[in-house]
C-alpha cells in the first residue's frame, strides 16, 4: 500500500526525462550497502558505475559544488570512453 505512495511521491519529484533511469529499492539492500561502505544510512548517496559496474565515483552527505565538479568530470572521463 504504501509503495505507491513512495513512489509517485518520488516520480513528482524527479524530471520526466529521468524517470525511466530511477528506481526505488525496497529491500535485499544490504549487499549494496557492503559494496558501497555506508556508514550512515540517513545520508544521501550519490555513485557512479562504469561500463563494467565498478564503482567510478561516489559521495555521501551533502551535495556541494566542489562534489559536482569532481563527478561532472569522472562522468566526462566514462563517456569519452565509449
Amino acid at each position: 500500500m504504501g509503495k505507491w505512495f513512495i513512489d509517485s511521491g518520488m516520480r513528482r519529484g524527479t524530471p520526466k526525462a529521468d524517470h525511466e533511469n530511477v528506481i526505488t529499492v525496497y529491500g535485499g539492500t544490504e549487499p549494496w550497502k557492503q559494496r558501497l561502505e555506508v556508514k550512515a544510512e540517513d545520508s544521501a548517496y550519490l555513485v557512479v558505475l562504469d561500463q563494467k559496474g565498478t564503482v567510478a565515483w561516489r559521495h555521501a552527505g551533502p551535495f556541494e559544488e566542489v562534489q559536482y565538479e569532481a563527478l561532472a568530470g569522472q562522468v566526462r572521463k566514462l563517456v569519452s570512453r565509449e
